[in-house]
């Protein structure tokens, strides 16, 4: 409308300077034809501008009424959003994708976030595509490519999504390393479950989940795998997981030397239950020479830290050493710590 009234007033500007052309020169019925000719040209092409502009209008507010809607974002800030679009502003073009993938439409979403190379999390968002077949053909590989860009680009949706996509892949052994670093990434950059998941993030863990098929997906020999690990890195619980595959013989072969050889190095690091397993075996003689004096040590050490299995143990122990009042006294202990079958009846 702006650029219409600037028109109008050239209008009657022009109209104004060729009157007074003419009549300083001549008044003749031939010059004022002309004036008015001239003045109908510049008339009409002002009518046809705005026509134009109305034109444009009409067609704008037709395409921002075909948008799905967004939040509460209003149409006609979604059509901005498309022609900023347009002059290739990839923050905007990384908008319009936002807007369809929020309504499903991924074929669009794909389309422009394939445009919007440039805006903070188009990769990951892109890979999210890949990775689930939304609008585009499912490619794990190119999803994977994905994330890893994203993360590198100090994107912390994109470092997260990567370690999901590995934690996922049962077909190889975890580098673990390599995915707390990507944890320890994400986090720094604000993304709180990576921060979550760090902590949890050991062997041992991973250990677990596979000896146990958290996941859908039982693998012992893969549990072994990663007990040894930590077992490496001298995490004590790991420890206690290789032993208890090698006493059981599950994801390999039985072997109680070896088993108590890994309760040992699980009790040097602490591990409370080791201790007292390594207890068990020296009362027994499981895989090491009996020493019930040994084993009397161990579980009254644990004992007195208020174990009340140990407590328990002690108390067996003391009867294999055919003293009673030193049995009673430990069951005693355990009863009073909860264990109601060392009670007296």
């Amino acid at each position: 409308m702006l650029k219409l009234i600037i028109v109008i007033l050239l209008f009657i500007l022009v109209t104004m300077l060729l009157l007074n052309i003419f009549n300083n020169n001549a008044n003749t019925k031939s010059n004022e034809n002309i004036v008015i000719l001239v003045l109908i040209c510049i008339l009409s092409l002002a009518l046809a501008y705005e026509e134009l502009e109305i034109t444009k209008y009409l067609k704008d507010q037709i395409k921002a009424k075909s948008y799905p809607k967004y939040k509460n974002y209003p149409a006609s800030k979604i059509l901005s959003w498309d022609k900023s679009c347009e002059q290739n502003n990839d923050k905007r073009c990384y908008n319009m994708g936002a807007v369809y993938f929020e309504n499903k439409e991924y074929k669009k979403a794909f389309k422009y976030w394939s445009k919007a190379k440039g805006a903070n999390r188009t990769y990951s968002s892109l890979g999210y595509l890949y990775l689930n077949g939304w609008g585009v053909k499912k490619d794990i590989k190119k999803a994977y490519e994905l994330f890893e860009k994203s993360c590198g680009l100090n994107e912390g949706e994109g470092c997260h999504n990567l370690t999901t996509m590995i934690l996922n892949d049962k077909t190889k052994d975890i580098n673990l390393p390599y995915l707390r670093k990507l944890h320890k990434k994400g986090c720094e950059l604000g993304v709180k479950i990576s921060c979550k998941n760090l902590k949890w993030l050991h062997y041992h863990n991973l250990g677990a989940k596979s000896f146990y098929g958290v996941d859908g997906e039982k693998n012992l020999p893969r549990a072994f795998r990663y007990y040894k690990k930590g077992y490496e890195l001298n995490e004590s619980i790991s420890c206690q997981g290789v032993a208890s595959m090698y006493w059981s013989g599950k994801g390999g072969k039985k072997d109680e030397k070896k088993a108590f050889s890994f309760y040992q190095k699980a009790c040097d690091l602490n591990d409370s239950k080791s201790c007292n397993n390594l207890g068990y075996f020296y009362l027994k003689g499981i895989g090491v020479q009996q020493d019930i004096d040994k084993s009397v040590e161990l579980y009254t050490n644990l004992c007195d830290k208020n174990n009340t299995n140990s407590c328990h143990w002690a108390g067996i122990a003391w009867l294999y050493k055919e003293n009673q009042s030193q049995a009673k006294k430990f069951f005693a202990k355990a009863c009073s710590l909860g264990m109601k079958t060392d009670c007296p009846h």
